[in-house]
């Protein structure tokens, strides 16, 4: 190579550099600069670094240990085909939180071989026809995932296992025509699901009042309207058995009341002729009692005449 094209290209890589934007000494933005491999001039304390719009394919384990603060990483519109490519680096950077590979050409992700599970949040949006695999690994940090616009047709019911803290998953644009109820039982925290796009005719209801499906809830709710048969048209007739009812009732009730006051009435008129009764029998009985107290009376008057006249045919003889 001559001296001259060896400065030529010194000036040309010095202008890319230069190029790049720097909010401050925390941030390196590089965007558009034709990089093919992960830059080693920023400066080493940098937390947010954004290479999108370049080449890079792969990113090794050295060139990531020269960045080891970051904690958000654009890799956006990019050459990455494969997370094998990738993962050493992402491994490497033990405070990355927030990830974007979309625009790349990613074509099958396993999260737990991809991706640190301190990540918490990760856009995947706009690769090829991706397919995700299960995962038992725990990225209980992890609040949101985007996978718009990957031609996906179908998730693996242990595709999101090891998200218990989810809140947001947007799959709009997609291939899918149906989703498991179960995601919600996997995902209880899940809050925010995105649909739109998607072929979905029909779709649980667990899911569907968290989903963007306007169009779906409303016939959902049109639909269990006319099966529980509570609508405009059946409301009055709904009324008029609810009045014909209470009628009903209270007409049970009058009559229920009658047969109790007819019931006291009679237990009333029990108790007084019990109480008669009781004074009759102790009328009776006072009277037994005086016709006795007569009677020995008279007895012993009678008796005490005989003794007087005893005495006095004695006394003259």
């Amino acid at each position: 190579m001559s001296p001259v094209r060896f400065i030529f290209l010194s000036s040309f890589i010095v202008a890319i550099t230069s190029q790049c934007f720097h909010d401050d000494d925390k941030s390196a933005v590089c965007v558009n600069q034709g990089y093919t491999s992960m830059p080693t001039t920023f400066k080493r304390n940098i937390i947010i670094l954004s290479l999108s719009h370049n080449s890079i394919s792969a990113i090794s384990r050295n060139e990531a240990k020269l960045y080891l603060q970051v904690t958000q990483v654009d890799l956006s519109y990019n050459e990455i085909a494969s997370c094998q490519e990738i993962k050493r680096g992402l491994f490497a950077w033990k405070h990355l939180k927030i990830l974007n590979l979309s625009e790349n050409r990613l074509l099958q992700i396993d999260f737990q071989e991809c991706f640190p599970t301190h990540l918490e949040e990760l856009d995947i949006s706009n690769n090829m026809n991706v397919f995700i695999k299960n995962t038992s690994g725990n990225f209980y940090r992890m609040t949101k995932i985007s996978a718009r616009n990957n031609n996906m047709s179908y998730l693996p019911l242990n595709a999101f296992k090891g998200f218990p803290n989810l809140k947001t998953l947007d799959l709009t644009n997609n291939a899918f025509t149906e989703l498991s109820f179960e995601i919600t039982i996997i995902m209880p925290n899940l809050i925010n699901l995105y649909l739109k796009g998607n072929p979905i005719k029909n779709l649980d209801s667990s899911l569907l009042y968290i989903s963007d499906l306007d169009d779906l809830k409303r016939k959902d709710k049109l639909a269990r309207k006319q099966n529980t048969g509570v609508t405009t048209t059946h409301l009055p007739n709904f009324l008029e058995n609810e009045k014909h009812t209470k009628s009903t009732q209270n007409s049970n009730d009058a009559v229920n009341e009658t047969i109790r006051n007819d019931t006291t009435t009679n237990t009333n008129r029990n108790k007084k002729s019990e109480e008669n009764g009781n004074f009759t029998s102790n009328d009776s009985n006072d009277k037994e009692k005086n016709t006795l107290n007569n009677s020995g009376l008279y007895i012993s008057l009678y008796i005490s005449i005989l003794l007087g006249e005893v005495f006095f045919l004695t006394f003259i003889i």
